[in-house]
């Protein structure tokens, strides 16, 4: 008995025309798996269709953004801001060492630059502890 099969030319097939083809249709999806295996190295294409560059790691360094208000009102001044990074919420140890900056505060608003190193993010749970100093405090408020 010969099996058909028709398909979109509205041509018969025979069982082994199917066998056939689709041994051609699995040679090919390996033949392309192998391909996109092999440049996967290179640039990559971002699912929106924008080609970027090969990974590259992380470093350390990260962008802390914060607002500061004094009794209720926003902070126009350069404060002393001290940062320091512990392993838990309360009575933590701290982790590298202290990070002390001049910031520009305008509207209460600021941005800086940090970076307490490779040996402080091992995957671990980490808090931030912020001190702040402006012109005409005594000391530092936590």
């Amino acid at each position: 008995m010969i099996v058909t099969h028709t398909y979109s030319g509205g041509k018969k097939m025979n069982k082994q025309g199917v066998t056939t083809l689709t041994f051609t249709v699995a040679l090919a999806l390996v033949v392309l798996a192998l391909v996109l295996l092999s440049t996967s190295g290179l640039a990559r294409e971002s699912p929106l269709g924008v080609e970027s560059a090969p990974l590259a790691p992380l470093g350390t360094a990260f962008t802390y953004q914060g607002q500061l208000t004094n009794n209720g009102q926003p902070v126009n001044a350069d404060c002393v801001l001290a940062f320091r990074l512990y392993d838990a919420a309360t009575e933590g140890a701290q982790v590298g060492s202290p990070i002390t900056r001049t910031v520009p505060i305008t509207d209460g608003l600021f941005t800086v630059a940090l970076d307490f190193g490779v040996d402080a993010f091992t995957g671990d749970a980490r808090w931030l502890g912020i001190r702040v100093q402006c012109p005409g405090d005594a000391n530092y408020t936590d």
